[in-house]
């Protein structure tokens, strides 16, 4: 050893070295093909004889086929003595010690529910199974830099088999499920090919330091960089130098066993038989070879090329002994291998389609299984109302008292929409045309609102998954054909019920698989962006994949706890509750709490589920035959186990996810309106922004109508739609088919009418001043009013001028012919006089036809105070008062200036076109009481009636508009302030002197107006 001859080493790849090549050939670097063709001929010894006989050997002794067994001697020389010294067992490996155990202390929306999972006893078996072909870096004769990597394994009758103990132990609401399986997986015949194109810098090979031979960055700096990056000049075509050149990877069976060995879930027990069902057309190994396959496809594209350049570009600062060594390198982030994901291929897509479908249907398969054995329970819908602690402190809305205020009208106006959706309407297109020609009034709202041409409802989604696949609509079908409708009806003081039924209902899920056909073998990002748009940008293949869900027969009923915060919801300002985005927010930052307490849900079918547009009519068809066996085999026990999946499953999962989200202050963030911020162009709310019903506004805030939010325009324009608006086919306002027509039908079962049948009043009248001793009993019964439905043309609610920032104009039309305005009742007249008695009863009516009237209103309305408004005071008109300011005659001490009011009746029309007044005697014992009829005859021709009173409303109008009921408003809005609640003013014990009391002198009586009451008395 001290001999330096024995020590000498010869420097590798020395100055005088002579290549013929800039790259490693492979042919000559290994020299494993005896019929190979490289370029340096007859220079075997270029390379050493080293890894030649080390290939050589691993050939003979290795790879090559035992002829006695026909298989690889692998098995025998290395797999058969390895296993047995590890298991006792030859081809096995055993694992007997717990792989991992892990708990789950619950997940998002089911925090309660513990989970333990763990595997052990892991084992493969058959692993001496290897068959040919087989080869380890294998060299071809034909090409220098390419490498072929072969292995072939599971050959019959030995199916390489991997099996685990699997252990899934769930605790939920004090229950508790053990379920142990055993897992097992066999392949038979499973075959890969990798071929790698590697150009190693001859050289820099030769002169690798042995320090770093186990770093792969060393490795890899050996490979030249490709021009794309090496060459900033980008001169040339684009090179790969170290390339992915063929990936094949294929199975000739997979078989899945899931056998129970201690399971308490009857769910877990049905996989076996699931599983089997699927074995006929062995659908597990065309999903697993379909994935392998796609996943190929994708290896050798332009995703896994890019990850790789990315990778030799920074290799040589990764490298210890390389020149430009840096190790405090770090790439841009966009320029780290792997640092995004890559561009699914149709194909995977497609496959991952399949593969999921039949998993999705199992699951779902285990899920209705193990929900099976649970017994349907009676539900209180109450009882989450019933378990709700309530602090003294806080004031919750009573939802059946709130249904009883303002005279019922709440509950009334639920009743009416109930009874206006769940009732029948005539329906002449829809889609009992031709049969009974009628149908729900939700179903003809909704055909007419909210579903296309098909009656189906199409949401676009256009949510991209990953890049190349994107969900591009949701179409669900049925949404019109309710059978019973009761939505909102309060069961309790803070609890609703729903009661829904439907026919059908069908969704359909529209995923574009976009296949991305690739112009170059480099593609990365940097590259194309170096080249300046040079490169043709990829074209795209869209194929459509539609999945598509149906059931029959469906019953919903839900109940559900919303308790609000009174004193929480009455200080939510009026301007948060403007915009239709921030209403959500608003309410849920006064809920105190929110359960859904009752869902129940009953299907009588379940419509074949289905998945069609795959390019592959292989796996559509496979798709299909898993779909109908699983179906074939479990359709009655899915439709069973429904009411039990939603009561136990999805019931909890809904209410974590309502209690996680109404706790959530992102959720419940309601922004102050009019902040500090706020900037305002003018002191006076503009109703031409305000409720944005006119197209033509010219209002002084162009273009803001967001100033006020989207909440009124959108109601004033439903409303001009759907109500005010002119029926086409009958020349009548909408309001009378849309409201008057199902209110009245609904209340007296008559269309148009109202019926009072109880008594209005009764009184009794005993003796007068110079008739002492007559005694009168005076009483009406019976009201009605009839032609309801008679509104016409003009017809206007808060309608803008465009000229007006402050004027509102009002306007109605009803008794329009033929069909006049008719009021009726029952009058009795029953006078005692000197001992004689005489009874009247007669049948009064008043019918109008054409009545007009015309309102305008100005209102100057204090913008920051209306904005500012608190919802608690909305329904006291002080308040509403008090956001006008005062006329300067009281408002300026000095009263100095002109005189402007602030609110007025800026203008009143009033007219009919003809009133009748009939007085029929049904039972008359005066004479004088018979002859009314009579007389109101004889003033017919001259339309006496009419004239007398079209008299006094025109003098009451000319009345109005005078000073007198300016005055009345004036004084009003002075106390106004003073008794809003909410306005620093407020005074509860606040009392005007009693000459500025609204209304508290009479009025001087018009010229006019005096006539007219002389004329008619």
């Amino acid at each position: 050893v001290t001999d330096e001859s024995n020590t000498f080493c010869p420097l590798a790849a020395s100055p005088s070295f002579q290549r013929e090549m800039p790259y490693v050939d492979f042919r000559d670097f290994l020299f494993v093909h005896k019929d190979s063709e490289s370029s340096v001929e007859n220079d075997v010894s270029r390379y050493g004889d080293i890894l030649p006989t080390i290939m050589g050997m691993l050939d003979e002794h290795i790879f090559s086929t035992n002829p006695d067994t026909g298989m690889p001697k692998i098995n025998e020389v290395l797999i058969e003595p390895l296993t047995k010294s590890q298991s006792n067992v030859t081809g096995t490996l055993t694992f007997n010690e717990m792989l991992f155990s892990h708990n789950f202390h619950g997940i998002r929306y089911l925090p309660d529910i513990h989970t333990n999972f763990s595997a052990s006893n892991f084992r493969v078996e058959n692993m001496h199974s290897f068959g040919q072909p087989l080869a380890l870096m294998e060299t071809r004769s034909t090409d220098a830099y390419i490498l072929d990597n072969q292995i072939t394994i599971g050959v019959e009758p030995k199916p390489l088999r991997g099996s685990a103990s699997l252990s899934v132990n769930i605790e939920n609401d004090g229950k508790v499920t053990q379920n142990k399986v055993e897992l097992s997986v066999a392949i038979q015949a499973g075959n890969v090919l990798a071929s790698i194109m590697a150009k190693l810098d001859e050289i820099m090979v030769l002169r690798f330091p042995l320090k770093d031979v186990m770093n792969p960055y060393c490795w890899l700096a050996t490979v030249p960089l490709p021009v794309a990056i090496g060459n900033e000049t980008l001169a040339g075509e684009i090179h790969a130098t170290l390339a992915l050149a063929e990936i094949k990877m294929i199975i000739g069976q997979l078989d899945l066993t899931v056998d129970c060995v201690n399971c308490t879930s009857p769910g877990i027990k049905e996989v076996s038989n699931v599983l089997n069902l699927l074995k006929p057309i062995d659908t597990l190994s065309q999903i697993t070879n379909n994935l392998l396959n796609s996943t190929a496809e994708m290896l050798k594209g332009e995703y896994l090329q890019t990850q790789i350049d990315r990778t030799l570009a920074v290799a040589a600062r990764k490298c210890p002994h390389n020149a430009a060594y840096d190790p405090d390198f770090e790439p841009l982030e966009r320029h780290k291998p792997f640092s995004t994901a890559p561009a699914f291929t149709e194909s995977l897509v497609e496959s991952f389609l399949f593969a999921g479908s039949v998993a999705v249907q199992a699951m779902l398969v285990v899920v209705a299984v193990e929900h099976l054995h649970f017994e349907h329970e009676h539900v209180d819908p109450v009882s989450a109302q019933n378990s709700m602690a309530v602090p003294n402190s806080i004031n919750l809305i009573d939802l059946t008292e709130l249904s009883e205020r303002a005279g019922g009208l709440f509950k009334m106006g639920l009743d009416q929409v109930n009874s206006k959706l769940g009732g029948m309407e005539v329906d002449p297109t829809g889609p009992n045309a031709d049969t009974s020609g009628l149908d729900l009034g939700v179903n003809v709202l909704m055909r007419s609102t909210l579903l296309d041409t098909d009656r189906s409802l199409t949401i676009p989604l256009n949510a991209e998954i990953v890049e190349g696949v994107s969900v591009l609509t949701l179409k669900i079908m049925g949404l019109d054909t309710f059978t019973d409708f009761r939505a909102l009806d309060p069961i309790a003081a803070q609890t609703f019920m729903n009661e829904l039924k439907w026919k059908e209902l069908q969704i359909e899920l529209v995923v574009a698989v976009g296949h991305i056909i690739e112009t170059n073998s480099f593609g990365s990002d940097e590259v194309a962006s170096l080249l300046d748009g040079s490169s043709a940008p990829p074209s795209q293949d869209v194929n459509n994949i539609t999945v598509q869900l149906g059931v029959n027969d469906v019953e919903v009923a839900m109940a559900f706890l919303l308790a609000l915060d009174q004193d929480k919801l009455g200080d939510l300002q009026l301007g948060s509750m403007l915009y239709m985005n921030q209403i959500l927010p608003c309410v849920l930052s006064a809920v105190y709490a929110f359960d859904i307490s009752q869902l129940s849900v009953l299907v009588g079918s379940i419509e074949r589920p289905s998945i069609t547009g795959f390019s592959s009519v292989d796996i559509e068809s496979s798709v299909a035959y898993a779909t109908d066996a699983i179906f074939e085999e479990y359709e009655d026990k899915l439709v069973n186990a429904v009411p039990a999946l939603f009561e136990k499953a999805l019931l909890p999962i809904l209410n974590n996810f309502v209690q996680q989200y109404v706790t959530d202050e992102s959720n419940t963030f309601c922004p102050l309106a009019a902040s500090p911020s706020f900037q305002r162009e003018m002191p006076y709310v503009d109703f031409r922004d305000f409720l944005f019903v006119h197209k033509d506004s010219e209002s002084s805030v162009e273009n803001d109508v967001s100033r006020y939010g989207d909440i009124l325009p959108t109601i004033m324009g439903m409303l001009d739609e759907h109500i005010f608006s002119t029926n086409p086919d009958t020349g009548m306002p909408k309001i009378n088919e849309v409201l008057i027509e199902p209110l009245t039908k609904s209340q007296s079962n008559v269309t148009g009418t109202l019926t009072f049948n109880e008594m209005l009043f009764s009184h009794n009248f005993h003796g007068i001043r110079y008739l002492p001793d007559i005694h009168t009993n005076f009483s009406a019964s019976n009201f009605r009013v009839e032609n309801m439905h008679s509104f016409g043309q003009p017809l206007a609610l808060m309608e803008t001028r465009s000229t007006d920032a402050y004027i509102l104009d009002n306007q109605i039309t009803i008794g329009v012919e033929p069909k006049p305005l008719r009021g009726s009742a029952s009058l009795s007249v029953n006078i005692e006089n000197d001992g004689k008695v005489t009874q009247n009863k007669v049948e009064l009516s008043v019918a109008i036809q054409a009545g007009n009237v015309l309102a305008s209103i100005m209102a100057k309305l204090d913008e920051i105070m209306v904005l500012r408004f608190p919802l608690k005071d909305v329904m006291n008109p002080y308040c509403w008062l008090a956001t006008v300011p005062l006329p300067v005659a009281i408002g300026n001490e000095t009263l100095a200036g002109e005189i402007h009011a602030t609110l007025a009746l800026a203008e009143i029309k009033m007219i009919i076109g003809q009133l009748d007044l009939t007085v029929d005697c049904v039972n008359c014992t005066s004479p004088g009481i018979k002859e009314v009829s009579n007389v109101l005859n004889l003033l017919k021709p001259i339309d006496t009636l009419s004239q007398i009173t079209n008299n006094l409303l025109n003098s009451t109008a000319e009345m109005l508009k005078g000073e007198y009921l300016q005055t009345q408003i004036d004084r009003t809005l002075a106390v106004a302030a003073r008794k809003c609640p909410h306005n620093a003013a407020y005074d509860p014990d606040f009392e005007p002197l009693e000459r500025h009391k609204p209304f508290s002198t009479a009025p001087a009586f018009t010229e006019s107006l005096v006539e007219s009451f002389l004329f008619a008395g």
